[in-house]
C-alpha cells in the first residue's frame, strides 16, 4: 500500500518515551518501521487527516487518550507489548473520537477487543 504524507516518521529507534501530545496535524501522519523502546503516548491530539501506524515494534506502553481522528485511522501489523489495550490506560477508558471506522488489524500483543474494525 502506498501512503502520501506530510509527516512521515520511519526506520527510527526511539530509546526514550515518544510523546505525541497536544498536536493538530492537518496533513496525513504516517509512523512505520520504528522501534519504540520507551512508551508511545498520544494524548490530547486531533488528527485532521489520516493517521497510519504500521509495522512498528512497541516494547512499552502504547495508548491514545482524548484524541480525535477525523480521517482514516490504520493501526496494522505492529508488535506490541503483550496485553496492550490501546484505548484503556490505568483501568480508565480513554475518550477518543473516531469520525470514520478505524482499521485495527494484525497486531501482535493487542487485547482481543482491540482487534478488527471497531
Amino acid at each position: 500500500m502506498t501512503y502520501k504524507s506530510d509527516l512521515l516518521i520511519e526506520n527510527t529507534i526511539f530509546k526514550d518515551a515518544f510523546y505525541f501530545v497536544s498536536c493538530f496535524p492537518e496533513k496525513p501522519v504516517i509512523i512505520r518501521n520504528c522501534i519504540f523502546e520507551g512508551a508511545f503516548i498520544c494524548e490530547f491530539t486531533a488528527f485532521i487527516n489520516n493517521f497510519t501506524f504500521i509495522e512498528n515494534i512497541c516494547l512499552n506502553d502504547f495508548h491514545f487518550n482524548d484524541c480525535n481522528f477525523y480521517g482514516q485511522t490504520h493501526i496494522e501489523n505492529n508488535i506490541l507489548r503483550k496485553g496492550t489495550d490501546i484505548f484503556d490506560y490505568d483501568g480508565q477508558p480513554d475518550e477518543n473520537t473516531f469520525h470514520n471506522i478505524p482499521f485495527i488489524e494484525n497486531n501482535i500483543g493487542l487485547q482481543k477487543r482491540n482487534t478488527g474494525i471497531l
